[in-house]
């Protein structure tokens, strides 16, 4: 797991005259290398964009780019590791039942704990800890290409890893508009790149079988 404890500093409002150079270096966080991430679709009135539910695949790019190199050397599926939490959970809920509960605990699990699962190896993702193959390889360790206004940064991420209170990008913009020392506009840029959004997928129906088997 990945600590959520972050250094509580905050990114300040900038002086009119380092504006400029403040927006070059935020405008560069989402780029990796020689590869550049294609501009996000704009979906809502804050300007968040949403990318859907992303396709669940075990399976690497088919192709010999740089990236599929990568992904067939580093990255990992979490189908394994969630089929492992499913027949956990499962055999503890059966267990306690004391008969087989089969699918009844598959999908008890997927509605207490998968949102989170999937939040957790976002963060991992981003922040360079494990390459997952769920998320587009090109956003991985991309929070380590962050020059700039890395305090805010820190206190986002703080925010939104909060086991006590879940933090999504309408209560990220939320706090921001409430805070005056805290800049909208950048706070807005680090949620396209942290893009949790990514996050919201659907349990593959074949991972449940599998584990209720």
């Amino acid at each position: 797991m990945i600590s959520g404890q972050r250094g509580p500093l905050y990114g300040l409002r900038s002086r009119r005259n380092t504006l400029a150079s403040e927006k070059a270096a935020l405008s560069s966080i989402p780029k990796i290398g020689r590869y550049t991430r294609p501009p996000p679709i704009r979906s809502d009135s804050h300007n968040i964009p949403s990318q859907g539910t992303p396709p669940l695949s075990d399976q690497p790019p088919a192709d010999d780019s740089p990236q599929a190199r990568f992904f067939r050397l580093f990255a990992q599926s979490m189908k394994w590791f969630v089929i492992e939490e499913l027949r956990k959970h499962k055999w503890l809920m059966s267990k306690a039942a004391r008969h087989d509960l089969g699918m009844e605990a598959i999908i008890d699990w997927e509605d207490q704990f998968w949102t989170n699962f999937c939040r957790w190896r976002r963060f991992e993702h981003i922040e360079g800890e494990q390459c997952w193959i769920e998320f587009d390889g090109l956003d991985f360790a991309i929070l380590k290409n962050v020059r700039a206004f890395n305090g805010l940064l820190d206190e986002i991420l703080r925010l939104m890893k909060d086991h006590n209170k879940f933090r999504d990008n309408l209560e990220m913009i939320e706090w921001a508009m409430s805070n005056p020392r805290v800049c909208e506009e950048h706070v807005l840029q680090f949620l396209q790149v942290i893009n949790i959004n990514s996050a919201r997928m659907k349990l593959p129906d074949e991972w449940k079988r599998i584990a209720a088997a």
